[in-house]
């Protein structure tokens, strides 16, 4: 283990106190550090348990990096929570606990700036296929392709046309679907998928031929006119 993993953490140790303190259970050590502050004892439990919590989290998130930011959360907790802790059980048992509990609170913060970047990504091809298909496309051609996409959504069933319709519409996100939907995230994506598949077929059949991340484009112009003109 890196000294990075403590940076927040100040620890001075003399060499004395440290062969004293390594024969202290670790309740005895956590004692010494909530009532005398010792930076002593709290260095002895980190070197005491710090391969057993990153190895923990290392299972939980599968990643070195992330568990060694996890690994140094944890001991953060255990001083921040060291006062209110009763000397019940283990020790190792309430770090392994706390270990997945900031595990799964890591990899959910992963998993939404992951969906962040992946959305920031998606806004910016989205601009960009704006820019060439309005260049391209004469206010004719608009017009005809806003018919040609309404008979699309037709041929949608009831669970595809939900989907476009909260997505693009309604200005959701694919997770944000699957929950008013009462489904997965993952079963939102299968289904907006397959929906903007078969209208990408329906507009090949009428000699268009659209992208599926067009017809996104499309369905927020033509829904965003729509709403334009019923106003």
């Amino acid at each position: 283990m890196g000294n990075r993993f403590f940076k927040d953490i100040i620890i001075v140790k003399g060499q004395n106190g440290q062969v004293m303190e390594q024969h202290k259970s670790d309740w005895q050590l956590l004692k010494d550090y909530v009532e005398r502050g010792s930076q002593s004892a709290f260095a002895t439990l980190v070197e005491r348990h710090v391969n057993f919590v990153y190895s923990t989290c290392l299972r939980e998130v599968r990643d070195a990096a992330l568990a060694e930011d996890v690994t140094q959360v944890v001991f953060l907790i255990l001083a921040r929570k060291a006062a209110g802790l009763r000397e019940t059980g283990t020790l190792s048992g309430w770090l392994y606990q706390t270990s997945r509990f900031a595990c799964k609170n890591a990899m959910k913060q992963e998993r939404n700036r992951q969906q962040y970047e992946q959305n920031v990504l998606d806004e910016v091809i989205t601009q960009d296929i704006m820019a060439e298909v309005e260049n391209s496309l004469s206010s004719a051609d608009w017009t005809r392709i806003e018919e040609l996409l309404h008979d699309a959504l037709s041929h949608l069933n009831n669970n595809q046309r939900n989907v476009v319709f909260l997505r693009f519409f309604e200005g959701k996100s694919v997770r944000e679907v699957g929950e008013v939907l009462g489904i997965s995230e993952k079963t939102a994506e299968g289904r907006l998928a397959r929906a903007l598949e078969k209208m990408r077929r329906y507009f090949a059949a009428c000699g268009y031929t659209v992208s599926a991340i067009a017809l996104e484009f499309l369905n927020k112009r033509t829904l965003i006119c729509r709403v334009s003109r019923e106003v």
